[in-house]
């Protein structure tokens, strides 16, 4: 969304998704102000689970993110309710997550509340709530990302 103007953008949360990864109730928000300048945007997901063959599955339940830049600088947070990996259960709780939580279970990583600063001549920070890789053995690789967000500005 780029607009020059205060405005909120938020499409129904309705959207899921099925097959080897499945999503319930996608939801994204985008809210900017002009006076003062700032840029909001909020991705959530209900549950998702990863069901891949040959890794464990991972299930997660109520996975929010949310990135905020103004001309001053940038800000996330990421917040999970639940997160399971194959029988490890790694969040039982809703929990505020700590910026790049690294989490090693065999030939899953897991970092959770990922913040990437945006490049390029913007302002900004992505906010991945969960990115998901696994490498096994350079035969199967994965790459998944849950609930990302991202606000930028430019002209700061």
């Amino acid at each position: 969304v780029s607009v020059t103007g205060s405005t909120t953008v938020a499409p129904p949360c309705v959207a899921s998704l099925s097959g080897l990864i499945s999503a319930q109730n996608l939801c994204a928000s985008v809210t900017t102000s002009v006076s003062p300048g700032t840029a909001n945007a909020a991705a959530s997901v209900n549950s998702t689970t990863v069901g891949i063959a040959g890794i464990p599955v991972i299930s997660l339940g109520a996975v929010q993110s949310t990135s905020t830049t103004t001309c001053g600088g940038s800000h996330g947070t990421t917040t999970i309710a639940y997160l399971k990996v194959g029988s490890t259960v790694v969040i039982a709780k809703p929990t505020a997550i700590a910026p790049n939580t690294t989490v090693n279970l065999g030939v899953v990583k897991l970092v959770l509340n990922e913040q990437l600063p945006v490049g390029g001549t913007d302002a900004g920070l992505t906010v991945n709530a969960v990115h998901v890789t696994v490498n096994v053995l350079g035969l199967a690789k994965t790459n998944v990302v849950v609930a990302s967000s991202e606000s930028d500005m430019g002209g700061c």
